[in-house]
């Protein structure tokens, strides 16, 4: 069927290439955007609106679609789109083969010639393909206006199966509202659902968003399990990945590159399986060290797709690979930190893919109204997350961008305030939906992007529910002082602020509108603390305790056991594991000198140790942060006890740091680090520094080549 279909594409590709055709599906365009106008004006003016028509209705242009006169005043090219168009309000009634007509609208829609590709985009797009299929994404749960204009697509999943009991069972037919998502779960849903999702994108403009093969079955069986071999491009964008990785002058990586290569990846995998990696795949040099070199690499990813192919997938995603295994520019995905010395630094992923839409925005279709409702509603996004996260920021960022998206923003927002309470480190479904609306919208690099981030932050519309996260948290805080559970949900606020302020533009908003920072820190407020909030017991303190210290660093909860400790990629940043470790200098105690490696999270974030002589003894110090018993964070440098929780009465704290409102949440302060004398501390104080992965830094040079910018995003 596929092959069929795509014969088909070339054929109309070829005819498409007669310039007398090329007129007439110009004529057929403009009648469809002229029939579209004049029913969203007649919207405009509230009179009654029935369902949009298959084909042109107006007199004038019924000739365009005439089979008597094909080739003279009638485009074949047009009418055989109408009849798609029909095809979509009909194809719920008939759900087998749906996925084949979305693979022949992407197929048209990434005709290679750009001439040809783009009049057939335009005519796809005039005709309102693009609401139509997004119809057919949800059915009925798409927004009453669009299920009045497109009836036929946005039929509900019941009236489907009672029309469709007497057909043959199809592995091709697009299930779809089943639940939340629109997926009613199994592979091949997944399938017709991306597909469906692929055919919108390209439909917009993105042909990037098709998705590439990365693997090819051989033919060969082991234990009953087909063979896999990665195919060339996905060789090709691996060997990419595997010189950007190693170091510069190796020729591979060591087990520590690999540790780092896998963070960066968005892996947290356990030591043990590091080690395993590196037996299975290294190989020894002539010099007797061992490497991973290229070979081992594809090796190791030859076995990955036999195992989980969709996080290959999104490996090379974060290393700027597209679907299709393209790539976006450079300047898309880095920055130049320091100029003077040419350094850069990578942009946030989902930052980078907002770039890549704005430097491609000029050969992007247009986005009609039926069409911004559709890709805009928070159903549709949630069906399009679950199936492709990639593919779903992409269509939100072409569909938002230079558009106004209070609609979508409000609506998100109105969820976040009537789930904040459910929400627990970010565990429960909606929470990374909403994270991902608020960053990609926030991160569009267009006129209205002060607009939009004013609007997430401050906007300040009790009546209708229409109120920004700093606004609301400060509210919280303040008219319920005395409500524990208040203070929670400001926390859930909070963790969201944190979510997003990693990036740049966030950031440098914060930190020039650090009045509406106050409620973050609630020492400020005292009184907003519970009174179970604070201290009584400082006896179990190791070294003497906290007695004497000033209660904003008084230490952390006796009994915590955070369960942050546990890593949860949902509610990490995209390029946490940019950060491979940190810099401690210019202690009064020489031996918390050095170069702290991560080692695991807590509180939602990276820590880091590093092992030392100290005392006569081996010991460990570690950098981290905890909640206090009053609710607020603070950075230590501390022992902690073997198998004991940081954060406990029994850490050794030599120092410690209050963050403020414009450093990065999750990367430890620089400056402004306080000694603990009664633990050990000595003055000066340290200063920390973070190091990226992209950074191969001498530890004995100093934080010379650490490029800091307080104004944009605290630590990079």
């Amino acid at each position: 069927r596929r092959t069929a279909l795509q014969i088909f594409s070339c054929a109309i590709s070829s005819l498409l290439s007669l310039p007398a055709e090329q007129v007439l599906l110009q004529n057929w365009t403009q009648s469809w955007s002229t029939q579209v106008a004049d029913r969203e004006r007649l919207m405009n003016k509230r009179q009654h609106v029935g369902a949009m028509p298959n084909k042109l209705e107006a007199p004038s242009s019924r000739q365009l679609e005439d089979i008597g006169n094909i080739g003279v005043a009638a485009t074949s090219i047009g009418t055989i789109l109408s009849f798609l168009s029909e095809l979509i309000e009909v194809s719920p009634r008939y759900t087998q083969s749906n996925i084949e007509l979305c693979f022949f609208i992407r197929e048209l829609s990434t005709v290679q010639s750009p001439t040809e590709g783009k009049l057939l985009r335009d005519a796809m797009v005039e005709a309102q393909f693009v609401a139509r299929l997004t119809c057919l994404a949800v059915r009925e749960r798409s927004q009453d206006l669009l299920k009045h204009v497109f009836p036929g697509s946005s039929v509900s999943l019941e009236i489907v199966e009672a029309i469709s009991r007497t057909e043959t069972h199809s592995a091709n037919i697009l299930q779809v509202g089943m639940n939340n998502s629109g997926v009613s779960g199994g592979g091949n849903n997944h399938a017709s659902n991306l597909m469906l999702l692929e055919a919108i994108g390209c439909l917009l403009g993105m042909p990037w968003v098709k998705q590439e093969p990365i693997f090819y079955e051989t033919g060969e069986v082991n234990r009953g399990r087909a063979i896999r071999a990665l195919t060339p491009r996905a060789i090709e964008a691996l060997t990419d990945v595997f010189e950007e990785s190693k170091p510069t002058s190796s020729n591979g990586m060591a087990l520590r590159d690999i540790h780092h290569y896998l963070q960066r990846c968005g892996q947290h995998v356990p030591p043990q399986r590091v080690d395993q990696i590196f037996a299975r795949h290294a190989v020894d040099e002539p010099d007797g060290t061992k490497l991973l070199n290229l070979k081992g690499f594809l090796a190791y990813y030859r076995d990955a797709v036999h195992n989980n192919e969709f996080q290959v997938v999104k490996e090379l995603h974060a290393f700027g690979f597209r679907p299709n295994l393209t790539r976006r520019h450079n300047d898309s995905r880095w920055y130049a930190a320091d100029e003077n010395i040419g350094q850069k630094r990578p942009y946030l992923l989902r930052e980078s893919m907002a770039i890549d839409v704005a430097m491609n925005h000029a050969s992007l279709s247009r986005i009609h109204f039926f069409s911004e409702l559709g890709l805009q509603a928070l159903i549709f996004l949630n069906f399009a997350s679950t199936n492709s996260n990639c593919v779903a920021e992409y269509l939100l960022a072409v569909s938002a961008y230079g558009k106004d998206t209070r609609r979508l923003m409000f609506e998100s927002l109105d969820y976040l305030h009537n789930h904040i309470g459910n929400w627990v480190g970010g565990s429960t479904d909606g929470y990374p939906l909403i994270i991902m609306i608020f960053g990609m919208l926030t991160a569009i690099p267009d006129d209205r992007q002060l607009e939009r981030i004013n609007t997430l932050m401050v906007n300040d519309d009790r009546e209708e529910r229409r109120v920004g996260l700093m606004i609301m948290g400060d509210r919280i805080v303040r008219e319920y002082p005395n409500n524990y559970q208040a203070r929670q949900h400001a926390d859930r606020y909070l963790e969201c602020i944190q979510m997003i302020q990693k990036q740049r533009v966030i950031s440098t908003w914060i930190s020039r509108n650090r009045q509406y920072c106050t409620w973050m820190e609630p020492e400020i407020h005292p009184e907003t603390a519970h009174p179970l909030q604070s201290r009584s017991d400082q006896s179990g303190r190791r070294g003497g305790g906290h007695q004497n210290m000033p209660v904003h660093l008084q230490n952390h909860d006796p009994n915590a056991v955070d369960e942050s400790d546990i890593d949860d990629e949902d509610s990490r940043s995209d390029d946490d594991d940019s950060i491979r470790d940190v810099v401690v200098r210019g202690c009064g105690v020489p031996e918390i000198n050095g170069v702290y490696t991560r080692a695991g999270s807590f509180d939602g974030v990276p820590k880091y140790s590093q092992s030392v002589r100290y005392n006569g003894r081996d010991e460990e110090f570690s950098l981290f942060r905890c909640r206090l018993t009053d609710n607020t964070r603070r950075w230590y440098i501390s022992i902690v006890p073997m198998s004991s929780h940081p954060g406990t009465t029994r850490d050794i704290d030599f120092y410690a740091a209050v963050p403020s409102p414009s450093d990065a949440m999750d990367l430890p302060p620089r400056k402004n680090w306080m000694c603990i004398p009664n633990s050990g501390g000595i003055m000066p104080a340290p200063e920390v520094y973070a190091r990226t992965v992209y950074e191969d830094v001498d530890e004995n040079q100093g934080p010379s080549n650490i490029v800091v910018d307080q104004d944009q995003t605290g630590y990079l």
